[in-house]
C-alpha cells in the first residue's frame, strides 16, 4: 500500500522533472477546481442514468449497480485527478496531508454530531420525520 507521504514525494519529483515546481500553487488550485467539476459531472450522470433505468422498470439496486459498474473507471480517474491536484497544492504549501488528515479526524472524533446541535433556523436541524 502506498502512503499519502509517498504520493506527495512522487508528485514533488514529477513536478521537478518537468519544471512545474516553480508554478504558483494557485495554478494547481485552479486545476483542482476544474477536476472537481469533472468529478461532479460523472456523479451527476450516475444519478441521471440510474433514474432513467428506474423509469424503464429496473429496480433501484440493479439500476445503481449497472450504472456504477459502467462508470466506475471514469469516476476513479476523476477522483485521482482531484487527489493529485489537492496533494500538489499541499506540497507547495509544505503541508503533510497524512498528518493533517489524522489531526482532523482526531478533532472530529471529539465533536458532537447531530441535528440537535444545530441552530433551529438551520434546514439541517429538521429530521426526516419532521413535517412542514
Amino acid at each position: 500500500m502506498t502512503t499519502v507521504t509517498e504520493i506527495q514525494k512522487r508528485l514533488r519529483e514529477f513536478d521537478k522533472q518537468r519544471g512545474w515546481h516553480k508554478d504558483p500553487h494557485e495554478v494547481n488550485f485552479i486545476c483542482l477546481t476544474t477536476e472537481i467539476g469533472e468529478l461532479s459531472k460523472e456523479i451527476i450522470d450516475v444519478w441521471i442514468e440510474t433514474g432513467k433505468l428506474i423509469k424503464s422498470g429496473v429496480n433501484y439496486k440493479e439500476a445503481r449497480n449497472k450504472v456504477l459498474a459502467e462508470r466506475k473507471e471514469r469516476i476513479a480517474k476523476e477522483i485521482a485527478d482531484c487527489m493529485i491536484y489537492l496533494l500538489k497544492v499541499a506540497n507547495y504549501l509544505k503541508i503533510d496531508v497524512g498528518k493533517a488528515v489524522n489531526l482532523k479526524i482526531t478533532t472530529n472524533e471529539k465533536r458532537v454530531w447531530g441535528a440537535e446541535n444545530l441552530p433551529a433556523s438551520s434546514p439541517f436541524s429538521r429530521t426526516m420525520t419532521d413535517s412542514e
